[in-house]
């Protein structure tokens, strides 16, 4: 009996020593499975914040490629540069310039409104409706024997030629030559100038006094002179002659009752009441 009481004893004392033993290693797979996982869970976020740093310095590198395509497409939505590399890349070679305004200011536009007289006389429609049977001309017929009469081709290649070096002078490169000496205005035009434009623009031998201003206006002038534009003037808005040839150009002017004005070369030729 005693052995029996004993070996039961011993069978309990094995169990809970087993039990105690079960529990420590479960509390130590426990333990070593928090840590494991608090370890991996630790890597992720590293890989988390590597992967972020990654997406910011896509997101800054998709924008600064959004930010030069918008530029590029502004540059080609914008009309072709007219304005000369060469001469702007001389004025910053010179590294003279001055406190001055931003830019020359541009010549207001002068316009010439001529107000209509009233007529306040009671047989001026009578008067009026006569003198409209006798001045019977047809504008298109004025226009054709114009053209046939006076246009030439003479100063073609000219106006091109003065057309192309007017149009190298941005308000800028105009600023900058104002900042310079007459000497320097004057080497930096002589230097710029191609063999084609020194035929039709002289400069002068002595450069004291020389502007570069002065000289634009000077081709501004002549260029005047021989557009070969055909500028038409009629006293109605729905009327248009640009078909007639490629260099008529129709405009509207409300002080003219009958017939066309022509504006071709500097000079004013009327056929109009």
């Amino acid at each position: 009996m005693e052995v029996i009481i004993a070996n039961v004893f011993l069978s309990i004392l094995m169990l809970m020593f087993s039990i105690f033993i079960f529990k420590n290693v479960i509390k130590r797979i426990n333990q070593s499975a928090k840590k494991w996982f608090i370890d991996k869970l630790q890597e992720y976020n590293y890989l988390v914040e590597e992967k972020e740093e990654e997406l910011e310095s896509l997101r800054k590198q998709i924008e600064e490629a959004k930010r030069k395509v918008k530029i590029a497409e502004k540059i080609q939505e914008e009309p072709e540069n007219i304005f000369s590399t060469e001469i702007e890349n001389k004025l910053e070679k010179m590294k003279l310039y001055r406190s001055m305004p931003s830019q020359v200011p541009r010549r207001p536009e002068v316009v010439y409104d001529i107000p209509t007289p009233q007529y306040k006389e009671a047989s001026f429609f009578q008067n009026y409706k006569q003198l409209k049977k006798k001045f019977n001309i047809s504008p298109k017929k004025v226009i054709l024997e114009f053209i046939k009469t006076h246009k030439t081709t003479d100063n073609t290649e000219e106006y091109e030629i003065l057309t192309k070096f007017r149009k190298k002078f941005s308000d800028k490169v105009l600023y900058d030559c104002s900042t310079l000496e007459d000497v320097e205005q004057y080497e930096l035009i002589k230097s710029v100038l191609t063999e084609e434009e020194k035929r039709y623009i002289k400069l002068q031998e002595i450069p004291t006094g020389f502007s570069v201003r002065n000289l634009l206006n000077q081709t501004e002038e002549r260029l005047k002179d021989i557009d070969p534009t055909i500028y038409v003037y009629l006293g109605r808005q729905d009327v248009k002659y640009d078909d007639l040839d490629k260099d008529v150009k129709t405009y509207f002017y409300k002080n003219m009752s009958e017939g066309v004005i022509i504006q071709y070369k500097g000079k004013m030729y009327d056929y109009s009441i």
